[in-house]
């Protein structure tokens, strides 16, 4: 990653080919409407990691949630398998290679990384047994991909877009059964999405292009593999995260065009209206983010000082 922040904000490790934050070109959008009923939620801070991290893939099982690697205050990659509890955080393994901006999904109460990057970007799947921190590389993804996100509808899971090494991807892949497949395409190549699954389809929020961040959102459905616009944030909007809580997209934080963190919480309906549901506790981007029951857990992530240690979780306001 590098030690020069505004870097490492826009390509973590993958730096080769970082593009200018000009104005992405994608026609024009529907407009959005308010949504009828409140969507807000309050945050809570409910633990803290042993250090520092941002950029861990994190997924959830039962009632813990599980940060698989990141990077460190010091900008390197690391490997821990961390099991976060309220109030409780302990290391179960390590991985195969040391990683960040992978992304992570739980299926069949395993989990499952997807690519990732050090030095380069990888191509491997790996298979996390959260009962024994155990790590079994199951398959390969077409091409090596960091800086991408996924999501889990039924018993398939969806990795969207990504960063080769080379270029920025536009597909959009399934992984099911130990095969992956590309099932569609994005109108351009986007990394750092905000991607979470509703309602049988995909939810994909902003990212950075070639031409710098953007600002639509997407709807993809996997059953008729057709690709929706169906809304635009606010403004442009990378490094966020995102999570579905009671059928709506939340993305949390994340970096616009002059690459300061953002404390706000948006909400996202099916439909495509947004609304901002509440703040986090300081501006922050590059979360470890995962759905859990009725809430969300926000594992660290970076403000402009550098990673935090943080644990939060975002839940529906009284």
């Amino acid at each position: 990653m590098g030690a020069v922040v505004a870097l490492a904000l826009i390509a973590g490790a993958c730096s080769n080919g970082s593009p200018a934050a000009s104005r992405s070109r994608q026609g024009p959008a529907p407009a959005t409407t308010s949504p009828k009923r409140s969507l807000r939620v309050s945050v809570q801070r409910i633990g803290h990691l042993p250090a520092p991290l941002q950029d861990p893939a994190v997924a959830s099982v039962g009632r813990s949630a599980y940060a698989l690697g990141g990077l460190n205050a010091a900008d390197f990659s690391v490997s821990t398998i961390l099991k976060v509890l309220p109030g409780r955080v302990h290391s179960i393994g390590q991985l195969s290679l040391p990683t960040h901006d992978a992304a992570a999904v739980a299926l069949g109460g395993k989990l499952y990384l997807f690519g990732g990057g050090h030095l380069t970007s990888y191509r491997t799947i790996e298979r996390i047994d959260p009962a024994t921190g155990s790590v079994t590389t199951v398959a390969q993804l077409p091409e090596p991909l960091s800086d991408v996100s996924a999501a889990v509808i039924g018993r398939t899971a969806y990795i969207v877009g990504g960063y080769t090494g080379a270029s920025f991807s536009d597909q959009i892949l399934s992984f099911s059964k130990g095969a992956v497949r590309v099932i569609g395409h994005l109108p351009i190549g986007l990394r750092y999405t905000a991607v979470a699954a509703a309602g049988g389809s995909l939810m994909i929020a902003g990212g950075l292009s070639v031409s710098g961040p953007t600002k639509a959102i997407y709807s993809f459905t996997p059953a008729a593999h057709r690709l929706t616009r169906i809304g635009t944030l606010p403004r442009p909007l990378m490094h966020a995260s995102a999570a579905a809580l009671g059928g709506a997209l939340y993305i949390v934080g994340g970096l616009g065009r002059r690459l300061v963190p953002r404390r706000d919480i948006l909400a996202v309906r099916m439909g495509g209206a947004v609304m901002r549901a509440g703040s986090l506790t300081q501006p922050l981007s590059d979360a470890g983010v995962s759905a859990q029951g009725g809430r969300i857990v926000v594992i660290g992530g970076r403000t402009r000082s550098g990673p935090v240690a943080s644990v939060l979780t975002i839940v529906p306001a009284p």
